[in-house]
């Protein structure tokens, strides 16, 4: 139980950073509700991943007290992380930016490329 606890904390945390990195590469703004709610989810996935190392390492050897103390450090942070995405989303959210007439042309060319480009492939499919 305490090592599947501790693979679930890692786990978590391998999630978190995979969504930054697409974040990041896809050039998403960090002010929207959802980013909000990964910076929560971030904090609380590696305050996990810390708990439970410690909960692996003292483990049930020497007593419940240290590993019950370190159950409700992980019960308040996730508490704090809880109250964070309470006031986060009850604020109003951000405008979203306007497209540039430039931008707007240059994905409407995109997407005619990718329609030649696709009934191309269809043609040389059948």
């Amino acid at each position: 139980m305490i090592r599947g606890n501790f693979f679930s904390a890692a786990l978590l945390s391998e999630l978190f950073v995979g969504m930054i990195v697409l974040s990041v590469t896809a050039g998403l703004p960090w002010k929207t509700h959802v980013a909000r709610i990964s910076q929560g989810l971030g904090i609380y996935s590696v305050c996990t991943v810390l708990i439970e190392t410690g909960r692996t390492y003292f483990g049930l050897k020497r007593g419940t007290r240290t590993y019950d103390e370190l159950s409700h450090v992980r019960i308040a942070v996730y508490l704090v992380c809880v109250v964070y995405w309470i006031i986060m989303l009850w604020r109003e959210a951000p405008q979203p930016r306007e497209m540039t007439e430039q931008m707007r042309r240059q994905l409407l060319e995109l997407q005619r490329d990718v329609r030649h480009q696709m009934q191309s492939l269809r043609s040389r499919r059948e």
